[in-house]
């Protein structure tokens, strides 16, 4: 009868750079995802950091904000749809207080329009025009929808999808899954 022979070193050695090269497989797939992420968000976000809004008058009797007169700059070549534009500080408690929608800005255009609100907000007259901030939403040219608040960094303005909907996410979830198979594995050889 043979004794079974016992793991020699050279045999963990490679088991356990085998669970290394997984995980630093898995790490370098991670770390390209994300990076990916960032570049096409990067690409994405092109056009919506090229709208610009400002105030350019308003009308406030008796310390209640009655109407704005805007302008939507588009130094973009290409144009926008949908455009809807509210005020949202520093107008009372509320986030918005009315809206105005313009179907397409083309490239280059600046329209000028007036955002009558109803019921008008507390405001004071002595307020300088540059502290009203306007929120415009509005869809680019390759169909993605986007928010900007006064010159802020344009927010994308998406829907959550399921993550298995995300390949980013499902691919992260298999190479997680492949490396622990490969850990529990080793472990049930150790055995």
């Amino acid at each position: 009868m043979l004794a079974a022979e016992l793991p020699k070193v050279t045999d963990w050695m490679q088991g356990w750079a085998s669970v290394l090269a997984f995980l630093a497989a898995g790490g370098l797939l991670c770390f390209e995802l994300w990076r990916n992420r960032r570049e096409r968000a990067d690409t994405a976000a092109a056009q919506a950091r090229l709208i610009f809004s400002r105030v350019t008058r308003y009308h406030a009797p008796n310390d209640h904000l009655q109407s704005v007169k805007w302008t939507v700059f588009n130094y973009s070549a290409a144009p926008i749809f949908d455009v809807s534009v509210k005020v949202v500080a520093p107008v009372a408690a509320e986030p918005s207080t009315g809206d105005t929608v313009i179907d397409v800005i083309r490239g280059g255009d600046e329209p000028e329009e007036i955002l009558t609100l109803d019921p008008p907000p507390q405001f004071s007259q002595d307020t300088p025009i540059h502290d009203l901030k306007l929120e415009v939403t509005f869809t680019d040219s390759a169909g993605l929808n986007w928010r900007r608040v006064d010159r802020k960094i344009p927010t994308r303005v998406i829907r959550r999808r399921a993550w298995w909907a995300d390949p980013a996410r499902l691919a992260a979830t298999a190479v997680a899954l492949g490396v622990a198979g490969v850990v529990i594995g080793l472990f049930a050889l150790m055995q």
